[in-house]
């Protein structure tokens, strides 16, 4: 993500936002859990809840890497 958010020619890589998996992860198990409470209320079952701090850092940047790609620029902070 450093590689496609830093500019041609840049001396060093360009520093991600901080906490861009952590922050969005939480959010997303506990929606997850929710979900996992009503299933289980409706049917019974239990269910396996999880996440990914990759997949969660890759779609809090999205907006980041397409506007790099699209311009050629960083994204202002």
């Amino acid at each position: 993500m450093g590689h496609i958010l830093t500019e041609p020619g840049a001396p060093k890589l360009v520093g991600q936002r901080p906490a861009q998996g952590d922050v969005p992860s939480g959010m997303f198990l506990a929606g997850g859990i929710c979900a996992a409470l009503v299933h289980v209320l409706r049917t019974g079952e239990g269910t396996v809840v999880d996440t990914s701090l990759l997949s969660s850092a890759m779609w809090t940047l999205g907006p980041d890497m397409a506007y790099s790609s699209i311009t050629g620029h960083q994204m202002r902070a």
